[in-house]
């Protein structure tokens, strides 16, 4: 399974969690410190991940689960213990403005998130919904209900007699989100998988590569250099009368445009350290999901942003100065287009 960037931070934090037999929750940033697989009435035996595009928006959901075989009573099932959304750079639990502990997740008509919790012994418990938002990490409360131990049942967050509801209404209001049955969802062990980010640079380092054999597009053009050691390919139908030129304390910055995109290059000095191990770890301390990246046969660090609408490539140019190339287009199979053939024609003066 291919893992969106945006999510591998977080499956590495379950697998060291996996390791620790979930102890030591407070250290973690995306597993929940309430988080328990091993809780005794919901025992699986590992725990499974999987992702799936409820809102069909390009950015799927992260699903954790634990899985149950199947028995003469009931079938094999996997049952959600966490979810988390992306906007395509930061992720969070879908649930995150609840801090509540959700036992089991499920999904319903119109991308909505149904999370249930339970008391310790089950005798109280309750039901949130949630409206999934295309483009964002986090969903929308659309609805609230609870049952106490002694059976009062309740539609909100406090048990008072203005929002009491019957037994009867409160099942009646769950049914009335239509569960999805039957998802094609892939199930992946996580103890069988690896997310972890190189940090090494040469030739053992796992790259995006951008060749010419990439190149969607054949035109006339011309070669656009930075004054920085490196230059790329620029077809016709970039507007060069509508270049701009911009220098900046710390270095140069050049657009060009088209129809339906811009090219951003940048080239001068930055605070880190000029290397590829530099840009990486920059890039990951300020949110982004980088990956190493070869274009043309020149090493770098690709990233994107804007939900993949902004895909740039930056790497380490002459005198110790970083060079970086962005495109940008509000379409995100238009960026992705221009990034390869930008990409796959830079080279080394």
């Amino acid at each position: 399974m291919v893992v969106c960037d945006a999510y591998k931070p977080v499956l590495q934090e379950y697998q060291e969690a996996l390791e620790e037999n979930f102890e030591n929750m407070s250290e973690y940033t995306y597993v929940q410190s309430t988080f328990d697989p091993y809780f005794t009435f919901y025992r699986g035996e590992d725990i499974y991940y999987a992702e799936y595009d409820f809102c069909d928006d390009g950015l799927p959901e992260l699903l954790i689960a634990v899985r149950y075989e199947a028995t003469e009573q009931q079938a094999e099932k996997y049952q959600i213990k966490a979810v988390y959304g992306t906007d395509g750079t930061d992720v969070d639990r879908l649930d995150a403005s609840q801090e509540k502990s959700f036992s089991d997740y499920s999904f319903c008509d119109g991308n909505i998130m149904r999370c249930h919790w339970t008391s310790g012994g089950l005798s109280a418990g309750g039901d949130l919904f949630f409206q999934l938002n295309p483009g964002m990490a986090e969903g929308t409360l659309l609805d609230e209900m609870f049952y106490m131990g002694m059976g009062d049942c309740y539609r909100g967050s406090e048990p008072d007699e203005s929002n009491e509801i019957s037994r009867s209404e409160y099942d009646d209001i769950v049914a009335s989100y239509k569960e999805l049955k039957n998802l094609s969802i892939q199930w992946e062990l996580l103890s069988d998988s690896d997310f972890t980010p190189s940090s090494e640079s040469g030739d053992d380092v796992d790259r995006i590569r951008y060749d010419k054999n990439d190149m969607n597009y054949v035109y006339d053009g011309e070669w656009i250099n930075t004054g920085f050691g490196c230059e790329a390919y620029l077809p016709v139908y970039w507007n060069r009368t509508q270049e701009t030129n911009e220098t900046i304390s710390s270095g140069i910055n050049r657009q060009y445009y088209c129809e339906d995109a811009s090219i951003t290059i940048y080239a001068g000095y930055q605070s880190y350290e000029p290397t590829e191990e530099g840009i990486y770890e920059y890039l990951l301390e300020n949110g982004y999901q980088p990956y190493y990246a070869d274009a043309n046969g020149v090493t770098g660090v690709a990233f994107e942003a804007q939900n993949g609408t902004e895909i740039s490539f930056a790497f380490p140019a002459v005198d110790d100065e970083i060079v970086q190339f962005s495109v940008y287009s509000s379409n995100e199979e238009t960026a992705r287009a221009y990034a390869r053939d930008l990409f796959s024609s830079i080279s080394l003066r």
